[in-house]
């Protein structure tokens, strides 16, 4: 985790998920409005609102959506990047 936070300070983009062990009372309410209902018209509000960039969905989990479900909400969603692992990243669009 520590080799995680630290090379996340080199993109010079504010992280969501806090930092060491403290974690604002925000995120706790942003993760579970993703973990109930991400994608949703929404959640996606909700995290332009909240300036954030990019999602990370591990399609790998049982409790993710599917690449076909994400892709019913492009142009909101646009892939960047799908690893063969299974995991991919969206960027949030503006408009």
């Amino acid at each position: 985790t520590v080799r995680w936070m630290y090379f996340g300070s080199f993109h010079k983009v504010p992280l969501l998920n806090g930092y060491s062990g403290y974690f604002p009372d925000e995120y706790f309410i942003v993760r579970n409005q993703i973990n109930s209902e991400f994608p949703s018209l929404r959640t996606l509000e909700s995290l332009r609102e909240k300036n954030i960039k990019f999602v990370v969905v591990d399609h790998s989990l049982d409790r993710s959506p599917s690449l076909d479900r994400i892709s019913e909400f492009h142009p909101w969603l646009e892939l960047q990047h799908h690893s063969p692992s299974g995991v991919s990243v969206y960027r949030i669009n503006e408009e």
